[in-house]
């Protein structure tokens, strides 16, 4: 193993563990002209500013992209959150992609492989597909 590729492994098995500790995955749901809307997210939150920036560096480094938040206060604290979304099908694709494999813990692996699952079986039909019954199941 060369040493820039030993060093893209070392930092997404570091990215996946502060997602499994501090991320989250999720399919929401939007409405809008009584239509209802599912799409993929992935959320990132930490009062480290450092930390986050690192996170974003891992991310554009290899493709992937989000969007860093204006960092707000914390109810009954003197510490400011700074939270990254990644939102849509194909940014939230291609984060899964590089983050599934070093993925450890149960919950998160199991969150992050049905967000997979509903994105995949979502992104080749046309916008307007209805919902199979198992990507409303999901």
């Amino acid at each position: 193993m060369d040493n820039q590729r030993g060093k893209v492994e070392v930092d997404l098995g570091w990215l996946a563990g502060i997602i499994e500790g501090e991320g989250s995955f999720g399919i929401n749901i939007g409405r809008h002209k009584k239509k209802v809307r599912f799409f993929p997210n992935m959320s990132i939150g930490n009062t480290d500013p450092s930390m986050m920036i690192e996170v974003v560096r891992i991310l554009n480094e290899n493709g992937a992209s989000g969007w860093l938040a204006p960092p707000r206060k914390l109810k009954r604290s003197v510490k400011m959150i700074h939270n990254l979304q990644i939102v849509g099908f194909k940014r939230v694709r291609t984060c899964l992609e590089l983050i599934l494999p070093y993925l450890r813990t149960d919950d998160k692996k199991t969150d992050a492989g049905l967000v997979y699952e509903w994105v995949n079986s979502r992104q080749p039909k046309p916008k307007r597909t209805p919902y199979s019954d198992r990507e409303v199941e999901i």
